[in-house]
Order: C-alpha cells, then sequence, then structure tokens
C-alpha cells in the first residue's frame, strides 16, 4: 500500500487497484474521476474557462478506474489517436497532485469538481480543520456568484447556502445597497429572506422544535449582485414599503397567500410602481384570479410560463 500525506487532515492511499482519501485518518471517499490534461493545441477553448468545473465540460475526456472514458460513458477505442493507457498507479498519483495543488492553493474550489471540493471542505471543517471552516463559506458565496449555473444548482440542491447565516448571505451575495434594502423588508415584515437560483424554486427548510422563534421565510434570487426576484405574500404586496423600489433590478416577483378582492386596486399599484418587473410568480391555484391587466410585459406562472396579453386584476 502506498500513501501520500497532502497536509496534516488528508491522505491519500493506494490499495490496487483504487485511490482512497482519508480526512484525519478516516476513510472519506473513493477518487472516483481525473481530467485529463489539456492538449496545448486546444489551450485558446479554455480562455474564459473560470474552473474545473468548467473545463470539464468543454473537455470531453476522463479517466475513471485506469479506463480513458468519453463523457458519453464510452471508452476510447485502441485505434483513436487520443486513446492511451494509464496504469492505476500512474491514476494515484494524478489525483495526489490534484489534492496537492488544492491545498497549495489554499482549497480553491475552482481547481477540483465541485462535488469533490465542497464535501471535502464539509469534512474538514467536521474534523476541526480551521482554515476549512473559513474557507468553506468564503467559497460558497464566491461560486454562487460565479454565475455557473451547474455548480449553483449543486450548492442549492445539496443545501451548501444553510452554512451562511442571514447577514453572510444578504452581504456576500448582494451590493450592500441592496442587501440594506433587504435587510430593512426583513425587519419591517418580520420575515427572513433566503435564497434560491430562481425565483419559482422551493426551498428545503427544518425548522427547529421551539417554533415560536422562527420567523416566516421568503426567497430571493440574485444577477450581478443584485436582487432579480423576491417572493413576498398578497399582504405584503398591498403595503409596500418605499425602500422596495431600491431594487433597481428587480424583475421577478412571486406572489402567495391568501387573495382578498379588498386589497386588489393596492396590490396593482405597488405591482405597477416596480418599473422593471417582467414576470409574476403565482401557485397555479391563483392563476384563475388573473383577467385582466395593463402591465403588457407581465408574465404569470401556473404549471408553465404563460405571456398576458390582456390586463389583469388581483
Amino acid at each position: 500500500m502506498v500513501e501520500f500525506n497532502i497536509n496534516n487532515f488528508i491522505m491519500l492511499k493506494f490499495r490496487y487497484p483504487l485511490t482512497e482519501i482519508y480526512i484525519n485518518g478516516k476513510h472519506f471517499m473513493q477518487c472516483k474521476r481525473l481530467v485529463l490534461s489539456i492538449p496545448k493545441n486546444e489551450l485558446k477553448e479554455y480562455n474564459y474557462i473560470d474552473s474545473i468545473d468548467e473545463a470539464s465540460d468543454i473537455y470531453n475526456h476522463s479517466i475513471h478506474d485506469s479506463i480513458i472514458l468519453r463523457d458519453d460513458g464510452a471508452p476510447e477505442a485502441e485505434n483513436d489517436e487520443n486513446f492511451s493507457l494509464i496504469s492505476p498507479e500512474e491514476e494515484f498519483w494524478g489525483h495526489c497532485s490534484n489534492l496537492q495543488v488544492w491545498n497549495e492553493h489554499d482549497y480553491d474550489t475552482r481547481l477540483l469538481k465541485v462535488n469533490l471540493a465542497f464535501p471535502l471542505l464539509k469534512q474538514l471543517t467536521k474534523a476541526g480543520d480551521k482554515r476549512a471552516e473559513i474557507k468553506l463559506k468564503e467559497e460558497i458565496i464566491n461560486r454562487i456568484s460565479s454565475g455557473y449555473d451547474q455548480v449553483i444548482e449543486y450548492l442549492f440542491v445539496e443545501g451548501y447556502t444553510d452554512y451562511l447565516d442571514n447577514e453572510e448571505l444578504l452581504y456576500g451575495l448582494l451590493n450592500p445597497k441592496e442587501a440594506e434594502t433587504i435587510k430593512i423588508v426583513q425587519h419591517i415584515f418580520n420575515v427572513e429572506f433566503k435564497y434560491v437560483p430562481t425565483i419559482d424554486r422551493n426551498i428545503g427548510f427544518n425548522p427547529p422544535v421551539n417554533t415560536e422563534k422562527i420567523k416566516r421565510i421568503r426567497k430571493f434570487s440574485i444577477e450581478d449582485k443584485n436582487v432579480k426576484g423576491i417572493e413576498l405574500k398578497f399582504s405584503e404586496i398591498a403595503k409596500l414599503p418605499h425602500e422596495i423600489y431600491n431594487l433597481k433590478k428587480l424583475k421577478q416577483l412571486r406572489i402567495s397567500g391568501k387573495f382578498s378582492e379588498l386589497n386588489s386596486n393596492e396590490i396593482i399599484k405597488s405591482i405597477q410602481n416596480l418599473k422593471e418587473i417582467e414576470e409574476i410568480f403565482l401557485s397555479y391555484r391563483l392563476t384563475k384570479n388573473l383577467e385582466k391587466t395593463s402591465l403588457k410585459k407581465i408574465k404569470k406562472l401556473g404549471k408553465k410560463i404563460i405571456p398576458l396579453s390582456q390586463s389583469f386584476i388581483l
């Protein structure tokens, strides 16, 4: 058995034909894939990539169990000019090299596939690695802010945004003015905003036992450090604070809750004052209440987005 120490917490072990990662002396996972070297004559295709996740979307070859595979999972044919054999030992040293570089570059998650980098940071944090604890939160914010959809989706689905408290989330993802605006809206409505990749997504939320102290949860999505989408209840739409009009890039509005004819005029007035709004998202049962609109660019969401050509009354 061959061993290679990355640092005081990470060790790789080679148990023919497998490469395994150990954290603090405990087995963590088996290394599964290794991206092959990118040929020099193809480097120009990678000028604008910012991470190994983006590079692997362009480069369609990887190694799995020492076999060179294409993206479709098929092994390369031996008569293919790109085909070459790699031994399990060579694969082991390739994994060692990747993790050594990752360690030397301060756990920069762009240097590993997202589904390896973040589980590693998470486990290192549990093992008492203080550097990993700091970097975990920093990297969550950095990678969400990068705007790369596949990485954002992974972090959201796997619950990594839950590692950030409310202020870390707001000030990490938004520019200061927009973060301050959302904080004010939170205070006025006694709610807490949670990040979602798109405003029509649901949040998996498990409240603690003492639910009396739980704030009501609302959602927001971002684009270029600005709030792109926001979720509010009908009652909140009817009494929008003037601060919300400071969200200059707000394009999407998700409305939920019970509807009352009594506040329909106030709701319409509030929505019309949100000049950049392009889409309104509603739960399916509420779409029947939409009949006419003077907001020609607005769309509504039932089971799918439907452009409206007429006016509606909420």
